[in-house]
């Protein structure tokens, strides 16, 4: 089933990302930046959603990170990539021909544990805090609209 976030509603966001941040540098602050902005948006306005980050830090990493910026999402270890190649997002073959894995986040819906909606190449700079919360809204209200129909 998908992660549901206390007294269900909206569902769960499955954040994942292929790539360490454990070495620094860009991509670590860019995975950081990426989990505030989550945190920021999503965090005040849709209580209702639990997030699940998928990275393959060690569980040691993912504590000191989420004590460090005050994360309140869970931050599931994969060191072996084993959920990442599983999905799909992750290949030793491509790594090692320097093809980049993209970052993707799937919402799940609490009710059937089903895909909902894919967001692929996520960026930290791109907004997609903000993309999510939309597309979370415009199904809140879509569900008020036949509530009222009704």
């Amino acid at each position: 089933p998908a992660p549901a976030a206390p007294g269900g509603g909206g569902g769960g966001l499955l954040l994942l990302v292929p790539e360490t941040a454990t070495h620094g540098g860009a991509a670590s602050a860019s995975w950081t930046k990426l989990l505030i902005e989550l945190q920021n948006v999503l965090g005040s306005k849709r209580g209702d959603v639990a997030v699940l980050a998928v990275s393959p830090e060690p569980p040691e990493v993912h504590v000191r990170m989420a004590k460090h910026f005050d994360l309140k999402w869970a931050l599931a270890s994969d060191p072996t990539r084993a959920v990442l190649s599983a999905l799909g997002l992750w290949s030793e073959e491509a790594a090692k021909a320097g093809v980049a894995m993209d970052r993707q986040s799937i919402l799940l819906d609490p009710s059937t544990g089903k895909v909902e909606r894919v967001w692929r190449n996520v960026q930290a700079t791109g907004g997609h805090a903000l993309q999510v919360r939309d597309y979370l809204d415009s199904l809140t209200s879509s569900d008020d609209q036949q509530a009222e129909a009704a």
